[in-house]
């Protein structure tokens, strides 16, 4: 299965629960300097989609990295990824 989603060059993440879930987010009003009414064009949403699925990607391949050369292991544990997530920036 690992190998065929590989090869396959749409989306991983279907469109319509990234889409629902970008616009909760937007429409959320704890979150600060987001101006109530923000709308996405079809483009920009695809843009995020890719910059998301490329930031998980990379966070899985290291988390991964993390296990089997650093650890020893062949199971990914949830330090792993806090580990990675925390390499690119993104604090847990």
């Amino acid at each position: 299965m690992i190998r065929a989603m590989q090869k396959r060059a749409d989306p991983i993440i279907p469109y319509a629960s990234f889409n629902k879930v970008v616009r909760e987010i937007s429409t959320n009003d704890n979150i600060s300097g987001i101006i109530s009414g923000v709308r996405f064009t079809r483009g920009a949403l695809s843009a995020l989609q890719c910059g998301a699925e490329d930031f998980i990607t990379d966070v899985m391949k290291d988390a991964n990295e993390v296990a089997v050369i650093i650890a020893k292991r062949s199971t990914v544990l949830p330090i792993d990824f806090q580990y990675a997530a925390g390499k690119h920036g993104h604090t847990a």
